[in-house]
């Protein structure tokens, strides 16, 4: 066989998501003969994992021309730690964790030094907080355009934190930093114990430097609606930027600001293609979700592009829906958290307000923006007299529909759920889905 036949079986190997594949085949693979091992090495080592302090140090000479991805680990390894996927618990609530002590320097980021293909840099796992000196390091990497924390990292409260957010500059295109509800994780940063607020707080103070210095070329970014710095956003360019996704939670005072900051924000970013924002509604606020407000004085210029757009709790009045948006193929009128988890979850239903719009500010919303290029639609809503108004328009109106995602909520427990006119959506057309 040639090289590039072995290179494409080596590859499937890598990217196989079967379950019954053995994840540890192709580095078995690898290991059947010196052609093998050099054809796969580059695959093998694309991604690095360092999962703990001890892992750190200098990466071996052979594998250093081939990682593109590094996923960095705890600088103190961890014993064990409690979480809860979905907590029953306050703000002042503590969870304790324990940890291996370190020994020597941290060293976290160093790695970069030695890794000159290097694109992408994520945090996982990281129960001691990720100090703002390793992030300094690797955001005057020029190389690195892309970095990513899971719910599992967030920073660390040891000095020094950043103190003029517009002295950063990076060259990363895309940021993720965790937006879920779901997950709570309280944890020991710089030898104190932290609550939900403190983590808070730590964001509003290390996220602006982060996303600020990234303004001239960020292509994609992903940051919690709560702690972000929108308002800084707000007052400056986005040349590049194509991607922004707003989730978590709306602040407590969103409705002093929210309606304004969101227009003017999205001025600043003209080459946009996709925009999310699905934030779950704080019980002691009273907005719904508005992008462009009620209503908006003058056509928007700089969503002609835009190809996506996700609106969690949305404003039927909000301009948005009545600006010409002629590249849409997606769109996502939704809730969040899911309803049923509000009202399942005395956690969520405590905190989050859930407003489901009847079918008939649904249609409304759909008519007004007519978005005949739709090729994928998810509405969540509550029967009303225009229910099958609002199907009719689905099926007639929207010809390049391929898939469409209904949550449908009764008006009454006792009403019956029409399951053979919801079935006929899109069934003329046999390359259509239906969830």
């Amino acid at each position: 066989m040639s090289d590039d036949e072995l290179i494409t079986i080596a590859e499937e190997l890598w990217r196989s998501t079967c379950p019954w594949i053995d994840p540890r085949i192709l580095p078995k693979f690898s290991l059947c003969c010196r052609r093998l091992r050099r054809l796969c090495l580059p695959i093998l080592f694309s991604r690095c994992a360092l999962p703990n302090r001890e892992a750190l140090g200098v990466p071996p000479i052979a594998i250093r021309p081939y990682a593109y991805h590094v996923q960095l680990g705890d600088i103190l390894a961890p014993v064990s730690t409690v979480h809860a996927r979905n907590p029953p618990y306050s703000e002042s609530d503590v969870f304790h964790a324990h940890f291996v002590p370190p020994t020597g320097k941290d060293n976290l980021g160093i790695e970069v030094l030695y890794l000159p293909n290097l694109r992408s840099v994520s945090f996982g796992h990281t129960l001691n907080g990720v100090p703002w000196e390793a992030l300094e390091l690797l955001l005057h990497s020029p190389q690195i355009t892309s970095m990513t924390f899971d719910d599992t990292a967030t920073f660390t409260s040891v000095a020094p934190l950043p103190t003029d957010p517009h002295l950063t500059t990076s060259a990363l295109q895309e940021l993720i930093y965790p937006t879920l509800l779901q997950t709570v994780r309280l944890r020991r940063l710089g030898g104190s114990l932290v609550t939900i607020s403190d983590r808070r707080e730590l964001e509003k103070e290390c996220l602006p430097p982060l996303v600020l210095g990234m303004r001239e070329t960020a292509r994609s970014l992903t940051l919690p609606m709560e702690t972000s710095p929108l308002r800084e956003m707000s007052h400056l360019d986005w040349p590049k930027l194509r991607k922004l996704c707003l989730g978590g939670s709306f602040p407590l005072d969103a409705d002093q600001w929210i309606p304004d900051t969101l227009p003017t924000l999205l001025h600043h970013m003209p080459e946009l293609q996709a925009l999310e924002f699905t934030a779950a509604l704080p019980i002691r606020t009273t907005l719904l979700c508005t992008v462009l407000g009620r209503p908006w004085p003058a056509p928007f210029p700089v969503l002609h592009d835009l190809c996506s757009l996700t609106v969690a709790h949305p404003d039927p009045e909000d301009a948005i829906f009545s600006t010409e948006l002629p590249s849409l193929t997606h769109l996502s009128l939704r809730d969040y958290p899911r309803h049923y988890d509000v009202r399942a979850e005395a956690y969520y239903h405590q905190r989050w307000r859930s407003l489901i719009l009847s079918a008939t500010r649904i249609l409304g919303i759909l008519r007004r923006m007519r978005p005949f290029g739709l090729t994928k639609l998810e509405l969540v809503y509550s029967a009303d007299e225009s229910d099958d108004d609002l199907l009719d328009f689905v099926t007639g109106s929207l010809p390049q529909l391929r898939h469409l995602q209904l949550h449908r909520y009764r008006q009454a427990p006792n009403e019956s759920v029409p399951y053979v006119r919801d079935s006929g959506v899109g069934a003329p057309q046999t390359d259509r889905s239906l969830t």
